[in-house]
């Protein structure tokens, strides 16, 4: 059964340790979270946009946070490079500081 979980993406998501910040990042600001196994997603909606934050998991264990803004299509994304490629353990020393200047990055699109 554990086997199965992590092949899943649920105990073995490269993101275990962060979801619960991002979790609360999320709510704290008003976003929705979507999760995928190698990515999560912060988005909302301002200025007729929707607006995001792509944080991904490169093939080497690097994360690099994304800002972006879209109408209709997510595919249709404007983006902007807000930091990496950073190891796990520099993105969590600025957790909060990287999502808040993607946040800003992001309304600016």
């Amino acid at each position: 059964m554990t086997g199965d979980l992590e092949r899943s993406g649920y105990g073995g998501s490269p993101f275990r340790d962060a979801d619960a910040s991002f979790n609360m990042y999320a709510l704290a600001n008003g976003m929705d979270l979507v999760k995928a196994d190698k990515l999560r997603r912060f988005e909302w909606y301002r200025d007729g946009m929707d607006r995001g934050i792509l944080v991904s998991i490169s093939a080497d264990d690097l994360l690099e946070v994304t800002a972006m803004a879209w109408m209709g299509d997510v595919s249709t994304a404007q983006t902007q490079s807000v930091a990496g490629p950073l190891s796990r353990e520099e993105f969590s020393r600025s957790l909060t500081a990287q999502l808040d200047a993607a946040t800003e990055a992001a309304n600016a699109l």
